[in-house]
């Protein structure tokens, strides 16, 4: 990808940029990041950082951060440029609720052409993954249209499963998901989603 801002006084981009630009710039601002901060994401912290301290890397002098949460650990971990006040928060956050990687998730996703068919089949499978005989640490938690509901003329749902062993939860979805036969349904597994 060719970015044109050799010659341009001010640029303005989202944050693909940061994997393709090169150039370093006097003032760096970043807008409206309490969105990626608040986000339903366990990891959106962790993405923030990651896009702060790229961006912070590109200014050469200045980075201007619009937030209502300045006290946020992730804004005061770039600001002092201390990544392991970051770390260490992350990880703590992290450890009391129970999150990766102190426990591993799964999602089950259901996926058809047709919207009814697919939430309906996702829930059918989420009755019998709660109802069968689970491992000990292995939970069945939730089900829930995916984030993107619907793509390339599908439409997708999702169930949530946690445990402290992911070989166990393995297994457990390997035999309990040779038992579930839908027409028209494809069901796929991502553990430890990214």
């Amino acid at each position: 990808m060719q970015l044109a801002y050799d010659s341009a006084d001010i640029f303005i981009a989202t944050q693909a940029a940061i994997r393709h630009c090169q150039r370093r710039f006097s003032l760096v601002a970043v807008l409206a990041i309490d969105n990626a901060l608040n986000n339903v994401d366990f990891r959106s912290s962790e993405r923030a950082f990651q896009t702060l301290t790229a961006l912070a890397d590109m200014a050469e002098r200045e980075m201007i951060v619009q937030t209502n949460m300045a006290g946020h650990y992730v804004l005061e971990a770039v600001a002092s440029r201390n990544p392991g006040l970051f770390y260490a928060e992350e990880l703590r956050q992290r450890r009391q609720l129970l999150f990766p990687p102190y426990r591993h998730f799964c999602f089950v996703k259901v996926r058809a052409a047709i919207e009814e068919k697919a939430a309906s089949a996702a829930r059918s499978l989420f009755e019998a993954l709660a109802a069968a005989q689970k491992p000990a640490g292995v939970s069945v938690m939730a089900v829930s249209p995916a984030q993107v509901p619907r793509l390339r003329g599908n439409y997708y749902w999702q169930i949530l499963l946690a445990a402290k062993n992911a070989q166990r939860m393995s297994d457990f979805l390997k035999k309990e998901l040779k038992i579930f036969r839908r027409s028209g349904i494809i069901v796929t597994v991502d553990m430890d989603p990214e």
